[in-house]
């Protein structure tokens, strides 16, 4: 019996025992789907950590150090193969519902203990088996480190008070469609980067058309 069949028949599960569990979701703030969910027992996975670190050395010297692309394999064991192989395509395909652009990526997510991992992952290659019976889940990463998933709680807005300002008080808004607009004249068009001077108390927004705003 290949090792893949073994672990189908659960003779060897027993003895591989996961403390944390792995969903997937089809885009970054879609709903997760526990891979348990759709019959998939995780027992092997390889790419979790770090990334190859790469040095960059000039002169003779480590001038910065870069990180490299890893594939993350998750191999799992289920009764129906087919249908396991069919919805986690569904999920990261490139033409997914939902997902904004064929290049954007998936989240695979793993929770431990009440701790909650995020990474940004796209399909480095269709789900496939083996005669063994295994199932295979190739993905790319496309973040150096996990991310905490815990903390990425959307919450709604509410206006506690009316703003009321003076005529040396300044406001940018930008509607639904995109428009940017501000109180007491301020630029009319997209607005690409905004810094406040701490010292000055200044604030100056970037344009699109590559103005500057001062107030």
């Amino acid at each position: 019996m290949t090792l893949g069949r073994k672990i189908s028949a659960n003779s060897l599960l027993r003895s591989m025992a996961w403390s944390g569990t792995f969903a997937l979701a089809p885009y970054d703030g879609g709903a997760f789907v526990e891979l348990a969910d759709l019959g998939a027992t995780i027992y092997g996975a390889a790419g979790l950590g770090l990334p190859p670190i790469t040095p960059v050395v000039a002169a003779g010297f480590v001038q910065d150090v870069r990180a490299g692309d890893r594939t993350v394999v998750l191999i799992c064991a289920a009764t129906d193969r087919a249908g396991l192989m069919s919805s986690l395509y569904a999920l990261l395909a490139p033409d997914r519902i939902g997902a904004a652009a064929p290049s954007s990526p998936a989240i695979l997510r793993y929770t431990r203990a009440g701790d909650v991992l995020d990474l940004r992952v796209v399909l480095a290659a269709a789900p496939s088996s083996d005669r063994g019976g295994a199932v295979f889940v190739e993905l790319r990463a496309l973040d150096a480190f996990w991310r905490d998933g815990a903390g990425a709680v959307s919450s709604g807005l509410a206006m506690l008070s009316n703003i009321s300002l003076s005529a040396a008080q300044h406001l940018l808004h930008r509607t639904a469609a995109g428009v940017w607009s501000a109180s007491s004249g301020g630029p009319a068009d997209d607005v690409t980067a905004l810094h406040y001077g701490a010292a000055s108390g200044a604030l100056f927004a970037g344009t699109l058309s590559g103005a500057v705003w001062l107030w």
